[in-house]
């Protein structure tokens, strides 16, 4: 017997979130790269550079992903504050 799927309730009528428009991000954060995900319900940033394990263990992150770009903004400022009590590269 074959498998019936069945609908959720409202699946038809669901809206596809509008992807936003990321390049004010990326003129303000040229060190890093911006995308939406599939569905675009997130965006996500990764730095355009490895850390080092010193940064890593500091805890700067090399992904961050949020549900709106005021969100995504606060995480970048906060990245940027805690790179900035980093010890210095060699």
């Amino acid at each position: 017997m074959a498998k019936v799927r069945e609908r959720l309730p409202g699946a038809m009528h669901t809206k596809t979130p509008a992807i936003p428009d990321l390049e004010p991000l990326r003129r303000a954060w040229p060190e890093w790269s911006f995308w939406t995900s599939r569905a675009g319900s997130l965006i996500c940033a990764t730095r355009r550079r490895h850390l080092t394990r010193v940064e890593a263990s500091s805890g700067l992150s090399p992904t961050l992903i949020e549900r709106d770009v005021a969100d995504l903004t606060v995480q970048l400022e906060r990245e940027r504050d805690k790179e900035s009590t980093c010890p210095p590269l060699i």
